[in-house]
């Protein structure tokens, strides 16, 4: 069966994590920058714009997109991206 990209997300967000669940590792992570882009999401889909993160345990960086930001994140994320955008 094919894995959704709420799967995909979520597995690659861990992976990058020190948690082991969703709702701990979601508070791990600071927006460093956002940016209009053509690269992809850590669940493979295409970005229109890109949103880099840094994990504050482990230093990890990843590029997520908006969508999987509003999705499956969507805490204290938000007023950091726009923070980023107005800069």
């Amino acid at each position: 069966m094919k894995r959704t990209k709420k799967e995909i997300f979520i597995d690659e967000l861990l992976k990058y994590s020190n948690a082991s669940e969703l709702e701990s590792a979601k508070e791990e992570w600071n927006v460093i920058n956002v940016k209009n882009n053509d690269g992809k999401c850590i669940c493979g889909q295409a970005l229109s714009y890109s949103i880099t993160m840094v994990n504050k345990i482990n230093e990890n960086i990843i590029t997520v997109g908006g969508d999987c930001i509003n999705k499956f994140i969507s805490n204290n994320l938000g007023i950091a991206i726009i923070k980023c955008m107005v800069k």
